[in-house]
C-alpha cells in the first residue's frame, strides 16, 4: 500500500498539480486545515474516494514536499476530524510515508455507499457541507 502511495505521491507532484483524487495540505503549523471538510466530502462522494497529502505545500505556484513536525498528535487531530466535524465518512486510512528527508501523512478516504450519502461537514449542514469534485 505505501509503495502505491509513494507512486501517487510522485505522478501528482510530477505534474506539478492536485488531481480528481489527490488533494495536498501543508500542515506544518500542526493545524488541521479549515478547509479539510471540502476534501473529505468529494471524495467520499468520488467512486474511487481520494487520497489527502498532509506536507506538501504550494511553493513558488508548484506542489512542494515540505513535511510534517509533531507527525503523531497531527495524525490523531486529522482521525478526529473525521469522526467529530463530518456527518457519514467512513474512518480514513492514514499511512506515513518518507518523502526524502520528509515525513509525508498519507489520508485515504474512502467512497461512501450511495445508501448513507452525502457526506457533509457538520458546521455547514446538509446543504451547504456537501461538496463533489468537477
Amino acid at each position: 500500500m505505501k509503495e502505491a502511495l509513494m507512486d501517487t505521491l510522485v505522478e501528482a507532484l510530477n505534474s506539478e498539480s492536485e488531481t480528481q483524487n489527490v488533494e495536498f495540505k501543508d500542515g506544518r503549523s500542526g493545524v488541521v486545515a479549515s478547509d479539510l471538510w471540502r476534501a473529505i466530502s468529494a471524495f467520499s462522494h468520488a467512486p474511487e474516494g481520494g487520497v489527502i497529502f498532509f506536507g506538501v505545500a504550494e511553493v513558488d505556484r508548484k506542489p512542494t514536499v515540505v513535511g510534517l513536525l509533531n507527525l503523531g498528535p497531527f495524525q490523531e487531530r486529522v482521525s478526529n476530524y473525521f469522526s467529530t466535524k463530518m456527518v457519514n465518512a467512513l474512518p480514513p486510512e492514514i499511512h506515513t510515508l518518507q518523502y526524502g528527508e520528509y515525513p509525508v501523512l498519507a489520508v485515504i478516504v474512502k467512497s461512501i455507499p450511495n445508501t448513507i450519502k452525502p457526506c457533509y461537514f457538520k458546521d455547514e449542514g446538509i446543504q451547504n457541507g456537501a461538496c463533489i469534485r468537477i
